[in-house]
């Protein structure tokens, strides 16, 4: 889309793939469930209600994280206590960011006192994850790194794909871009191995981005989306496959259409950036039609006070400058060049963010 001058979103983004390591155990037991495995098993199911609710209604998935604590208090053992405790993070991550950070050290201290090693990887991912969206970025690298080690060790297939798809988009991120594909090739073939359909999803949908025929490209998105489809929790990172297909089409009715699709799919409160994104497109594709009006609203009463809620620097720093674009079209080139400047220190203040970062890895 040639009139659209858009920031193409990564697939792992903000909270993605929180607490969403499936299970592949289906085996059936001949012998009688103990209490303790009865209740492992309630948390279990109380754990995929939260993902199912998460991305679209907070409140419900909260509370089923706070039946699955009372369900845990039952047996009180400390498998059940983490477990629990995850699930509330997860849960909370999606509307206060502290609560969750709250819950998941709760997690990991249990975790780490009576040598629970199963869970270890992925409470450290989802850290991970949480400090990224809260700008600690070098917390994060850290975090994913050794998740990424703890699920190798024990051989946890989804947080070791988790972790590999999103290093791969950090990685993407600061311009490396061989290493960020091995990353994400990594990622795909561990999940296709085990057949973990949302990390399949999620790592295709992130190579998506290294075609460059924008049909092949499109196709591999919609083929993600069929996998991320027959998982749980995956509204989010579905509406962000439907974003990247509305960047690639070429008829700006069609990509308003995908981009709408993506917003009805998930809240504004626990997909900051889907939303941000989304808007910040659909803004560049009505400056394309010339209707400036809607342009301005999808800036103002949607993307910038997001990504100012949030304080999503780096995208706070695309928005100013779709902002500045709308005035310039608009004949005010004042506003325009404020924004513009908005933009430039945002984008300075991120890379200052970043900055660890790439001399850690420059230095590994």
């Amino acid at each position: 889309m040639n009139h659209i001058k858009c920031h193409f979103i990564t697939l792992f983004l903000s909270l993605f793939l929180i607490g969403c390591n499936e299970s592949t155990n289906n085996t059936d037991s001949v012998k009688p469930q103990s209490k303790e495995d009865i209740v492992q098993d309630s948390l279990q199911k109380l754990d995929s209600l939260v993902l199912k609710y998460i991305a679209k209604n907070a409140d419900e998935s909260i509370k089923y994280a706070k039946q699955a604590f009372k369900v845990a208090q039952t047996v009180n053992t400390p498998a059940g206590r983490a477990k629990a405790y995850k699930i509330l993070g997860n849960a909370y991550s999606a509307v206060i960011i502290d609560s969750g950070f709250f819950f998941y050290h709760k997690a990991l201290i249990v975790i780490d006192s009576f040598n629970l090693n199963d869970e270890k990887g992925k409470v450290l991912y989802n850290l991970g994850i949480l400090n990224r969206s809260a700008g600690n970025y070098k917390n994060y690298k850290m975090l994913i790194d050794s998740a990424l080690r703890f699920s190798i060790l024990i051989n946890d297939f989804s947080t070791m794909s988790n972790s590999f798809n999103s290093l791969g988009g950090f990685y993407y991120n600061i311009g490396e871009k061989v290493i960020a594909r091995k990353m994400f090739d990594s990622a795909f073939a561990i999940a296709k191995r085990k057949l973990l359909y949302l990390q399949m999803g999620s790592a295709l949908g992130n190579l998506a981005r290294f075609e460059t025929d924008l049909n092949k490209s499109v196709a591999l998105l919609r083929q993600a989306i069929s996998y991320l489809e027959k998982s749980n929790g995956s509204d989010e990172q579905i509406a962000m496959c439907l974003i990247n297909i509305g960047y690639r089409v070429s008829d700006t009715d069609s990509a308003l259409h995908y981009y709408n699709q993506a917003i009805n799919m998930v809240s504004a409160e626990y997909s900051p950036v889907v939303t941000i994104a989304a808007y910040n497109n659909m803004a560049y594709c009505y400056l394309g039609k010339g209707d400036l009006r809607n342009a301005e609203k999808c800036i103002l009463a949607h993307a910038l006070p997001v990504a100012t809620r949030t304080n999503n620097i780096d995208w706070q720093s695309t928005v100013y400058d779709t902002y500045a674009d709308i005035m310039q079209q608009k004949g005010n080139p004042t506003e325009a060049m404020v924004y513009k400047k908005k933009a430039l220190e945002a984008k300075k203040t991120y890379t200052a963010l970043v900055s660890p970062c790439l001399i850690n890895t420059k230095n590994n």
